[in-house]
């Protein structure tokens, strides 16, 4: 089976990956290459408890366990460790969540209570993105995957495949067939920065009303903006450092900002949930989009999903919600 990609975030690459092990030949394209849009700068923070509202994210247990083998096989084939899973910190912000974060110790063994409000995700993680996918991609090319980096301006343009699957964040909006689908996207912007000299080392990173990302040799990101609607991929210091700046100080009294560079990305999300939109639009035509901010956590699990979908036409074991989703906006669908 020929199968096309567009789009080599995390979605396309976790599908070429899992469509190669299922003997398929693939093509990606995607003209920034690999992991050059959203994907590629994301904080690299993954963990089950996401939002304001900190429920606990479903089939949580099962996309961490699928991510985690992916990053494995990474950092097999470049020989070095991309990932740190020592667990993530999440400050409560408000009597709500303090509540709420207390009834999930009650209720899972993956998350316990510190101190104050502070509790303690042990499966939490922070990931190196651009490294993990191009390892990860490296392994798919040397199974024989090929990257096009070409810009795909209409899908009737790729001839000779037997499938196409569109992986696309923001890009998908370039489609017609995708035009009316019911999406949301969401600017967010964060900055590399140098941890104090003045400061002790940070033990993990921290979330809360946005994030302290633990990195390497000294550094660290903070983030990030919430910008809804803005689809300007162009990063702004100054906005970036005023949004930031008070989110840092909830996270960490007296941490001053000093930062290296500014990234900004866009993060696309379905209407009605926040799983995302995974299935057949219509024939030889697949979709995979809307990660949105839990593009690390669901990429492995979801891609594995599509894939046997994909290879065995049968779809039972994709999630009754992902259905519901991708069918009211297929109705939405252009179709020639």
């Amino acid at each position: 089976m020929k199968i096309a990609i567009i789009g080599s975030g995390f979605a396309g690459v976790a599908l070429c990956y899992y469509l190669q092990k299922k003997q398929c030949s693939v093509t990606v394209f995607d003209k920034g290459g690999v992991a050059s849009g959203a994907s590629g700068i994301a904080s690299g923070l993954i963990h089950p408890y996401v939002g304001e509202e900190i429920k606990r994210s479903l089939l949580a247990e099962e996309a961490i366990f699928e991510t985690k083998s992916l990053i494995h096989i990474a950092e097999k084939y470049c020989n070095r460790t991309l990932s740190d899973f020592s667990g993530i910190e999440r400050i409560a912000q408000n009597e709500f969540q303090q509540a709420a974060m207390m009834e999930h110790t009650q209720n899972f063994t993956d998350i316990s209570h510190i101190e104050g409000n502070r509790f303690l995700i042990k499966t939490g993680g922070a990931v190196q993105t651009d490294p993990y996918l191009h390892s990860l991609f490296s392994v798919c090319e040397e199974g024989g995957a090929t990257l096009h980096k070409k810009e795909v301006a209409r899908l009737e343009d790729l001839d000779g495949f037997d499938e196409i699957i569109v992986a696309a964040g923001v890009g998908i909006f370039g489609f017609k067939e995708f035009s009316a689908f019911r999406l949301d996207t969401t600017r967010g912007q964060s900055l590399l920065c140098r941890w104090p000299c003045s400061l002790p080392p940070l033990s993990r990173s921290l979330i809360g009303k946005g994030y302290i990302a633990k990195g390497v040799e000294g550094v660290f990101s903070a983030g990030a903006t919430y910008e809804r609607g803005n689809r300007s991929q162009e990063p702004d210091l100054a906005s970036a450092l005023k949004a930031l700046t008070p989110k840092m100080e909830t996270l960490y009294p007296g941490l001053v900002l000093d930062p290296i560079e500014v990234k900004a990305g866009i993060r696309v999300t379905s209407k009605g949930h926040y799983f995302p939109l995974i299935g057949r639009v219509r024939e030889k035509l697949w979709v995979m989009t809307g990660l949105g901010s839990r593009g690390l956590l669901y990429h492995a699990l979801f891609a594995k999903m599509l894939a046997e979908a994909i290879v065995t036409g049968n779809d039972d074991h994709i999630p009754e919600i992902t259905k519901l989703l991708l069918s009211k906006n297929r109705a939405l669908s252009y179709n020639p």
